[in-house]
């Protein structure tokens, strides 16, 4: 049985006592109002979070719940309707067998997995924060605030400020107009088809940029930093450890200024007013200049090429 919650207050504690143990299912949902022009707020200790913007005037938020640890816990659910918006919050508790079943849920096969899906009006902002499992997002005309603990991120056609963190998965994003700020601890950085500013940063992981128009800033401490851009503004790409490859548009004006400590620099632009420094820095115009092109490598190699 689904039980339905609606109503400017919805609270569920649900035990999950279902047989057989290594084959269960549950499901719970439920319907909120949700103010115009509101925030979607989700915090959650367990689980991957999927929200999808549509045509609607109402939260719609569903949990699924298979594995063997199922039929041992219990979840608690807090879901109401606020001025500001939607605020739900999930938390798993487990009866019994604590200290070991908690142990084996990490390890081996006993792993069981969580869903947590919600639908909103696509112009509700977001505000998400997962425990452990992955974001995913899509088809909104509103920002996005989220972070996850331990799995990645997947956003798609996002018209809106974006500030998205993983601690230790990858961060895959389509489709995004607006600033955009994206941080991952762990993964890569991949973003295509973006207007507006992007501050990408990778801790361990490389950075993908496919279709950019805007300002660019991206970092990583020791992966490889490709960019494609459609147009070109201000550009600033630094890696650690990596090597540094910039598509521009064959009709660029730009100033460069790039060095790479310990690799080599080339440009199949032609370049006037040039500096070298050996084979290892540049620093000159293309096109007769404008928008500033800084790039810095500590142990790979940079390439500046015009897209074909």
């Amino acid at each position: 049985m689904i039980p339905k919650l609606a109503g400017p207050l919805a609270i569920l504690t649900a035990s999950l006592v279902t047989a057989p143990a290594f084959a269960t299912q549950s499901l719970y949902h439920t319907r909120l109002n949700a103010p115009a022009g509101g925030t979607l707020t989700l915090s959650t200790d367990v689980g991957s979070v999927s929200v999808v913007g549509g045509a609607t005037s109402h939260v719609t938020f569903q949990l699924k719940a298979e594995g063997p640890r199922s039929n041992t816990t219990s979840f608690h659910i807090v879901a109401r309707t606020t001025p500001e918006g939607v605020r739900i919050s999930v938390q798993r508790h487990s009866r019994f067998f604590h200290g070991w079943f908690n142990w084996l849920h990490w390890f081996g096969r006993s792993h069981d997995h969580v869903q947590l899906s919600a639908a909103v009006p696509s112009a509700y902002r977001l505000d998400l924060r997962a425990a452990g499992g992955s974001i995913r997002v899509r088809n909104l005309n509103a920002s996005v605030q989220a972070s996850s603990s331990g799995g990645g991120a997947n956003l798609q056609n996002i018209t809106g400020a974006v500030d998205v963190h993983t601690a230790g998965g990858d961060i895959k994003a389509r489709n995004i107009q607006g600033a955009t700020r994206l941080s991952s601890s762990g993964g890569d950085v991949i973003i295509s088809d973006s207007s507006g500013s992007l501050t990408l940063h990778a801790a361990g992981g490389d950075i993908s940029i496919h279709n950019a128009n805007g300002r660019v800033r991206a970092s990583s401490s020791g992966g490889d930093i490709r960019a494609e851009m459609t147009a070109v503004h201000r550009i600033s790409l630094h890696t650690a450890g990596g090597d540094i490859t910039l598509l521009l548009p064959q009709n660029t004006h730009a100033a460069v200024k790039a060095e790479a400590v310990g690799g080599s620099v080339d440009c199949d632009f032609p370049l006037s007013t040039t500096q070298m420094s050996g084979n290892g820095a540049l620093d000159g115009t293309i096109g007769g200049g404008g928008p500033q092109i800084s790039l810095h490598s500590a142990g790979g190699d940079i390439h500046i090429a015009a897209q074909q």
